[in-house]
């Protein structure tokens, strides 16, 4: 039985695309040639800056496992933190072609406070 390792780089050269792997085997196989088929996950452009006060979203890249960076305007953070210094979000292609959620930003400063009201008779 023959395998064929791919390093990362070989595979971002051909990502999509047939090629042609050449398997070695021992001496007195015969020698094979193959088309195989690359099938990546395309997860597509990211549309991050649909959400509220995102300036602008970069990627290194739109296929699983790639991520994507969403950077909040001036004077606003993570929806969600309380920390006023994360202003950025990492997100990842998923294998079903999704990208990971991207929360949008809030204006700093915004606290917020959970109630629960409890009522006795």
């Amino acid at each position: 039985m023959a395998s064929f390792i791919a390093t990362d780089e070989q595979l971002q050269l051909n990502r999509g695309c047939c090629f042609l792997v050449q398997a070695i085997l021992p001496d007195g196989y015969p020698f094979h040639q193959f088309s195989l088929l690359i099938n990546f996950t395309d997860c597509g452009r990211l549309d991050g800056q649909s959400k509220p006060h995102v300036l602008n979203v970069t990627t290194n890249g739109t296929l699983y496992g790639d991520m994507a960076t969403a950077f909040c305007e001036d004077g606003y953070r993570l929806t969600g933190t309380f920390n006023n210094s994360i202003t950025t979000q990492d997100v990842i292609c998923q294998s079903d072609g999704m990208w990971d959620e991207v929360r949008g930003c809030e204006l700093k400063g915004i606290m917020y406070f959970n109630f629960i009201a409890v009522y006795s008779t």
